[in-house]
């Protein structure tokens, strides 16, 4: 009885003491971090969060046919909207840092640079803290046209009707659909530069390796996307995945189907898929013996974390000082 009451007594003083502003404060703290411990993602510091940019930039160090690496210039950060605050306390360096880093690691490591260097941030709710989406050519003209293509299909309202160049006119028709493909289509994957032939059955991409193109990065859901042929040609649905399926830039809405033809690009999380038509491409020595086209060459985690290291310098310096 004596034991019931002590616990009692000290159980009521403690609720007391933190009642106090600076308890109360002080409780709040350490929920944050339990919370944030347990399965909250925290946002990254400026210097953390320009890295983590950059190593999106490097994803796409493209390679020729000829073996030349090159890289884009130009390009749009998506990020979330709280990470889009960390870059405006300090934008300029920010940008400035990313664009030097470019240029550094483009001589160092013998990369052809697509000069002017141009770099863009936009919100973007979708992405978690931390987990910037770099877009090659963001800030470019015909990606802007491309970018107004992809939200007219995603909404279903009628394409811009200024005059396109002929490149753009010819994805305008390929999205009208309206009669059967001849090409015989195929998919060509930039991280291996395997051909994955678009026949009668579906294809399905996700992280899970029952899919037609699995890819084990953690961005990529395990359902992620499906293309199907439809009245003689080939569309390209997201199946609901968390970071979303991008066609020519632009990011589709889930469960529409988008028309693809030879020249689309269907970005799944950090894994690109350019649709070829293998007809034309059997004509070609290279394309025919299935050495990858042009495109994008995935660099893995350790040689852009050392990559970084070099341009960037070493995590946890502070390199606005």
């Amino acid at each position: 009885m004596v034991a019931f009451v002590v616990a009692a007594g000290v159980g009521f003083a403690l609720s007391r003491l933190l009642r106090t502003p600076t308890h109360a404060a002080q409780a709040a703290a350490v929920a944050r971090n339990v919370g944030g411990s347990l399965g909250g993602r925290r946002g990254l510091d400026a210097p953390e969060l320009q890295r983590a940019c950059f190593s999106e930039m490097v994803r796409h160090v493209r390679v020729s046919r000829d073996g030349r690496m090159s890289v884009p210039g130009s390009y749009l950060l998506h990020l979330n909207p709280g990470d889009v605050a960390v870059v405006d306390e300090s934008r300029r360096w920010f940008s400035d840092g990313l664009v030097q880093a470019l240029r550094d690691a483009s001589a160092q490591n013998g990369w052809r640079l697509h000069e002017p260097v141009d770099i863009d941030f936009e919100a973007d709710a979708t992405r978690r803290p931390g987990a910037p989406l770099a877009v090659p050519g963001g800030s470019d003209r015909d990606t802007d046209t491309d970018a107004d293509d992809a939200r007219a299909a995603r909404s279903g309202a009628p394409a811009p009707s200024a005059e396109r160049t002929s490149v753009a006119s010819s994805r305008s028709t390929r999205r009208n659909a309206s009669r059967p493909a001849e090409p015989a289509l195929g998919l060509i994957r930039t991280d291996t530069g395997a051909t994955v032939p678009l026949e009668a059955t579906a294809v399905t991409v996700g992280r899970s390796p029952d899919n037609t193109i699995a890819s084990p990065d953690e961005r990529i859901s395990r359902k992620h996307a499906r293309l199907e042929p439809i009245g003689g040609g080939w569309v390209v649905i997201d199946l609901s995945s968390a970071n979303g399926t991008r066609v020519d830039g632009g990011r589709i809405r889930s469960g529409t189907p988008i028309p693809v033809t030879p020249g689309t690009t269907i970005a799944v999380g950090p894994l690109e898929l350019h649709v070829v038509d293998l007809n034309a491409r059997s004509g070609n020595g290279a394309a025919a013996s299935g050495a990858p086209a042009s495109g994008t060459r995935a660099l893995d985690r350790a040689e852009r974390n050392r990559i970084s290291q070099e341009v960037l310098g070493l995590p946890g310096a502070d390199r606005r000082r």
